[in-house]
């Protein structure tokens, strides 16, 4: 299958046109002929770097010119494992959570019923319990508040049951 577009084409097309006379130019009038076997030699090390360079472009066109997309598989919905998400806080401000969480809440799985999120809050703010109620998120706090973050997803994973 070919992907490349119209406009992909004539820049392809033009880079190539564009090349091939750069080169034609670089062998007939920039070798320093008459300066010199030091100059002629560093002049036909650099074309044939340039040669080179070409060579690759040439190469990296060809592959991007031969772009394949695999179809992909069809999966059952049902054989997709609950997914849990954590949302860890301490201080985070609320607009902030509240980012993360409609990101969490828009994000793309088969079955959205089995993803869970839960707003981890270790500041126990009776702001974030309201906004994961708003949201309609589970809202996870803790007594003890040992190991900072660490101890707030170990917390959560002691309440949740997905895989």
């Amino acid at each position: 299958m070919n992907y490349l577009s119209t406009r992909n084409k004539i820049l392809v097309t033009a880079t190539v046109i564009m090349s091939c006379i750069y080169v034609i130019w670089r062998t007939f009038f920039t070798i320093p002929f008459g300066h010199g076997p030091l100059a002629v030699t560093a002049g036909l090390a650099l074309l044939i770097v340039e040669l080179i360079g070409m060579f690759e472009l040439a190469v990296h066109f060809y592959n991007m010119t031969r772009l394949e997309y695999p179809e992909l598989p069809v999966v059952d919905k049902t054989l997709y494992p609950d997914v849990d998400v954590f949302i860890a806080t301490y201080n985070e401000p609320t607009s902030l959570l509240f980012k993360t969480i409609n990101g969490c809440l828009n994000m793309d799985y088969p079955d959205r019923s089995k993803v869970h999120i839960h707003l981890c809050d270790d500041s126990n703010r009776p702001e974030m319990r309201e906004l994961a109620a708003h949201l309609g998120i589970n809202y996870l706090t803790r007594t003890e508040h040992k190991h900072a973050k660490a101890g707030n997803l170990n917390n959560a994973m002691k309440h949740t049951s997905s895989p």
